[in-house]
């Protein structure tokens, strides 16, 4: 996100017109990767991608024909046959439902605060005639959708995608408007307490995924770390000693990172517990703490137990149960 707005802020400075394409709906196509932009100014030029490629002439297109006209934003319900999904890299056909939105109603505060690497939602009232609003975490939202109301629900509804790290997407039905709430946050960052092997596997694991990862072993570097965390971050301790554990744990839950997880046996949980609410941590941020931490997966090497730890990770951002899909209903991608 902080590269799509470094191109937004380009335009903006050269004065150039511009919409915003993204998916807000699809069925098939498989796993495909998640919050992607695609920008495109009245002469096509392009910035960002979308899906690949294999919808953008369509998309470039009408973005072209919504600049020369002065409506807000327009929606295509797109085909993708099976021959260009698997030419972009996707895993079946499908279709697919893209919000193309004029770059002159969006509130320029999104791409400011994105710039920072800070999260921040948009929302898009479609059929509502009024520009998007922006909610922040523990901000005044910036705009309205014209009724307090409407106005109420959306920050409601944006500021839990918020603390999911990476991008989130939620669609509500307003009488006859359709809310279509975007979060983005940035790069999740992992933080490990205690140097090992597993330090090691968390962090190739987490660099698949495209976030970073820090590996520190004392609690003062620890609370250092972890007071340049937001809640789209992620605090992992694998330290059993509970001068290292227990400060950091209560920072971590404190500042109210995203996902914090403890490595341990039960029994060492439930000290752990009984550690953090002697030192004043209330039980609301305790029951925050995912420890032990990982999914039950049944791993052995510390690879596999990092598989595990991620696997909860992701479960946990996307709201999902972790349970196999075969046990499960409803879509199968987050």
């Amino acid at each position: 996100m902080q590269g799509i707005a470094a191109i937004v802020e380009t335009w903006r400075t050269q004065r150039r017109s511009g919409a915003l394409a993204r998916v807000i709906g699809a069925d098939g196509l498989g796993p495909r990767p998640g919050g992607e932009l695609l920008l495109v100014d009245a002469n096509g030029r392009t910035g960002g991608t979308l899906l690949a490629g294999a919808v953008q002439p369509e998309v470039i297109a009408a973005a072209r024909r919504l600049l020369e006209r002065s409506e807000p934003h327009v929606v295509l319900d797109l085909d993708v046959d099976a021959v260009d999904a698997t030419a972009a890299g996707l895993t079946c056909g499908g279709a697919v439902q893209v919000l193309v939105q004029r770059l002159d109603v969006i509130p320029t505060e999104l791409w400011d605060t994105l710039a920072a690497g800070r999260p921040a939602a948009l929302v898009t009232a479609l059929g509502g005639g009024v520009a998007p609003v922006v909610v922040r975490p523990g901000g005044a939202m910036i705009g309205t959708l014209g009724q307090s109301g409407l106005d109420t629900m959306a920050q409601a509804e944006a500021e839990p995608l918020l603390t999911h790290p990476g991008p989130s997407l939620s669609r509500i039905a307003v009488g006859p408007l359709q809310l279509i709430i975007e979060a983005w946050n940035p790069v999740p960052r992992l933080l490990v307490v205690g140097a090992s092997e597993l330090s090691i596997a968390l962090s190739r694991q987490v660099e698949l995924l495209g976030w970073t990862a820090t590996t520190t072993v004392t609690a003062e570097a620890a609370r250092t770390a972890i007071s340049e965390l937001s809640l789209a971050d992620v605090v992992i301790v694998i330290d059993h000693d509970p001068f290292v554990a227990t400060p950091v744990l209560a920072a971590a839950l404190e500042r109210g990172i995203g996902f914090v997880g403890a490595l341990g046996s039960r029994r060492t949980q439930q000290r752990r517990r009984e550690h953090l609410a002697d030192v004043g941590v209330t039980a609301l941020a305790v029951d925050r703490l995912h420890g032990p931490v990982g999914l039950d997966i049944g791993p052995r090497t510390p690879a596999e137990t990092a598989v595990s730890i991620v696997a909860e990770i992701i479960a946990v951002r996307s709201s999902r149960s972790g349970a196999p899909l075969t046990r499960t209903t409803g879509r199968i991608s987050g």
